[in-house]
């Protein structure tokens, strides 16, 4: 279900257009001003004069525009959720797989398992990747949830590595 809010979130933010007339005259009708990704501040009269003439009404949100930096960092951002999402969901899978499937069939299982190690690999990269970029362009918050869920998959990889050692050590002597 995250992974849909991500989705839905970044489709949202990917439609926009450029703001008809003067930004000023909507500030007593309500707007906001995108700053980024989950991060609005009221249109006043004090920031509407700091937008330039190609401030974008965001057509996914009601009453909301963004400068085009503003508009595109948080569509990042927003592209960065569904990405992270993704990559957990399948890390999860190849888990599965190989504690359900492949720890099962001994040494037959050798390419298979070569194959998740390798898909694995790319999705902790991409995991990393956008850890490092919520470090950088998001917020701490973002950056700490994400290094402790990957800190966690560390020891549960090495629990299943440590399980699939255990049953090749078993495997000749039964």
């Amino acid at each position: 279900m995250a992974f849909l809010g991500y989705l839905g979130e970044w489709q949202t933010l990917l439609p926009s257009e450029p703001l008809g007339g003067d930004a000023c005259a909507r500030v007593s009708e309500g707007w906001s001003v995108m700053i980024k990704l989950d991060d609005f501040v009221p249109l006043s009269l004090e920031n509407c004069g700091q937008l330039a003439a190609d401030t974008r009404l965001v057509s996914g949100l009601e009453q909301v525009i963004a400068s085009p930096a503003g508009l595109l960092e948080g569509q990042r951002l927003a592209l960065v959720d569904v990405v992270n999402s993704a990559a957990w969901i399948l890390v999860v899978i190849l888990l599965e797989i190989e504690v359900r499937v492949l720890t099962r069939r001994g040494p037959a299982s050798r390419p298979a398992a070569q194959i998740t190690n390798t898909l694995k690999v790319t999705l902790y990269i991409t995991l990393v990747a956008a850890a490092v970029y919520w470090g950088f362009k998001g917020d701490f918050l973002d950056f700490w949830d994400a290094a402790l869920w990957l800190f966690a998959f560390v020891f549960i990889e090495l629990n299943v590595f440590e399980w699939q050692q255990e049953l090749r050590d078993r495997s000749p002597a039964a």
